[in-house]
């Protein structure tokens, strides 16, 4: 259990330090964006519906699909973790959702289509990495997340990436020019 107060002490130097109304509803947004991935999945279809970036899109959608399959159906009923806004009444800026905190889905998602948007297109990736990165800040100002629960959404979104590229490139290798 220290380890839970030390993460709620985190949480609250982060609305110590900047909570402020414009903060609110900035991070708020950024958070609604990653809501059932929507801006993940729709990237991703973008890139996915032209011939030149449809190995990055296919790659991002799968990558998606990785870790849907792993945070949200496997880890997060497998450790029930509660959420801050569980334990701390009045905290959260928004309701508090209803599974469980461990990992961060929307972490996972942002940094699975991200990673997998870098891996094809690095100067692309930068952008979405800060992104991806700032969502999952959000998580942690709302009040939703704890930042152990960030931490494993950006490992296990990274790594289902990086296997869902692997696993495209090899179904769908690149043509060489005649």
């Amino acid at each position: 259990m220290p380890h839970v107060l030390f993460e709620l002490s985190v949480l609250d130097a982060i609305q110590e330090a900047i909570a402020h109304p414009s903060a609110d509803a900035l991070l708020l947004a950024v958070s609604r964006l990653g809501d059932f991935g929507f801006i993940w999945i729709a990237v991703s279809l973008g890139f996915a519906v032209f011939v030149r970036t449809r190995r990055a899109g296919i790659s991002m959608l799968v990558s998606l699909l990785f870790g849907y399959l792993v945070c949200n159906l496997t880890m997060k009923p497998l450790f029930e973790r509660l959420r801050p806004c569980d334990l701390v009444d009045g905290m959260s800026l928004i309701a508090c959702p209803p599974d469980f905190s461990f990992p961060s889905g929307h972490t996972t998602s942002a940094f699975a289509a991200a990673t997998a948007l870098a891996i094809f297109y690095p100067r692309l990736g930068i952008p979405a990495l800060l992104f991806a990165a700032l969502m999952a800040f959000s998580r942690l100002y709302l009040f939703v997340h704890f930042p152990s629960d960030i931490a494993a959404g950006a490992i296990i979104g990274s790594l289902c990436a990086w296997a869902a590229c692997l696993l495209v490139k090899r179904l769908y290798p690149q043509k060489k020019p005649s």
